[in-house]
């Protein structure tokens, strides 16, 4: 990321650079300008494409969390929904035991009570040779009775004995019941303790899942910004190369001076003047914009003619002249190579040779010399810019 910071900020300072530059007409090389546009424009859409990709897999690692969050969220609900109901169920076993307990102890009473009014009646029966129990007996009518009245204390022995047994059965089967509510209450809370555990767990996971999601929103929100910076500094490249486009389009239709001479420069890399004609210069210079360009931009016949000197001179350097007919004639000076040949014939436009330093030359430039009749039909040196109009 920090590395696509630092392109971005030297992509736009070269665009606002290169933009400046293209705000002053005849001041650069509009095809070198242009051509150090696409190569920028070529590092843009290379640096765009890397932060659509980047921007893409912020996208999905968001995407990605978002899942891992909604399945930690749906298992933490599981869980607190599991927990809710066991603690549900404690609620339910507890009350439940608390009524088990109370059954017990009303079962324990009545068995106590039962077995009170037991001890009452067996006393009652080993006294069966007291008075108490003759009295009972002669208080009987006849023998059948005295017998009905002796099964009736048997009978009512055995049915408080009775009573007891069911009473205490009663109870072992209450208080198995209780064990078993006892011992799911304490699985219960046990489960209880361990769904606890589990949802304190995935509430940490999902606090910590919450804060990645965070910092992958905001490495997403830092993707996006920086390809919304590219985008508009390509945006603005582009513009720069549509701006000199319509400049080179404009200025391809040359534009041709009174007497029908063009420019001694192509349209697509039409130099700038760096000295012009007077008393102690000969003609005029036109730079290219320094040795970079040494050798690279051709220098183009003004206006058709035969070539009537080639050659290599000591002030002038490598020199081509063009006779153009009715006294006029345009020479070309300090190249760095020639293109043409002695005697041949060449249209308006067509190279003559590569534009250099060669000669008494300080740098890359061209000498452009025209000879031309004067009012009194002498042939001497005019100003090249009352033939050739700067298309710049």
């Amino acid at each position: 990321m920090k590395r696509s910071k630092r392109l971005i900020s030297f992509l736009l300072c070269f665009a606002m650079v290169l933009g400046c530059c293209s705000l002053f007409s005849g001041a650069v090389n509009y095809e070198q300008q242009k051509n150090e546009l696409n190569s920028l424009l070529a590092s843009q859409k290379k640096e765009l494409a890397s932060l659509q990709n980047d921007l893409a897999r912020a996208k999905k690692e968001v995407a990605d969390q978002l899942v891992i969050i909604q399945l930690l969220y749906d298992e933490m609900n599981s869980y607190q929904n599991q927990l809710n109901t066991v603690v549900s169920l404690i609620s339910e076993y507890t009350a439940l035991a608390k009524a088990k307990e109370a059954e017990i102890q009303v079962l324990n009473a009545q068995i106590q009570k039962n077995f009170e009014y037991f001890k009452t009646r067996l006393v009652f029966a080993q006294e069966s040779g007291n008075m108490s129990y003759i009295d009972f007996l002669l208080g009987s009518s006849d023998l059948s009775d005295i017998i009905s009245r002796s099964e009736v204390i048997n009978d009512m022995l055995e049915h408080d004995r009775k009573i007891i047994e069911d009473l205490t059965a009663d109870k072992k089967a209450v208080e198995a019941a209780k064990a078993e509510v006892d011992a799911a209450l304490k699985e219960s809370k046990a489960k209880e303790a361990e769904y606890e555990a589990i949802v304190a767990t995935l509430k940490e996971k999902k606090a910590e899942a919450d804060a990645l999601l965070e910092t992958l929103q905001g490495n997403q929100k830092k993707a996006q910004a920086a390809l919304n910076i590219v985008n508009a500094a390509k945006k603005k490249t582009e513009d720069e190369i549509d701006k000199i486009n319509k400049k080179l389009a404009a200025m391809s239709a040359s534009k041709p001076g009174p007497t029908g001479f063009i420019w001694p420069l192509p349209a697509t890399s039409p130099g700038y003047i760096t000295q012009k004609f007077h008393s102690g210069h000969s003609g005029l210079d036109i730079g290219v914009g320094g040795w970079v360009n040494n050798g690279k931009i051709p220098a183009i016949s003004v206006a058709a003619g035969d070539v009537v000197r080639v050659g290599t001179y000591s002030d002038w350097g490598n020199l081509v002249v063009v006779d153009h007919g009715g006294g006029y004639l345009s020479y070309y000076a300090h190249l760095d190579s020639i293109s043409v040949s002695l005697g041949q014939r060449v249209i308006q436009g067509q190279q003559v040779g590569k534009i250099g330093s060669t000669g008494q030359s300080t740098g890359p430039h061209l000498h452009l010399v025209i000879y031309a009749p004067d009012e009194n039909g002498n042939f001497v040196r005019s100003d090249p810019e009352k033939f050739v109009i700067y298309p710049g």
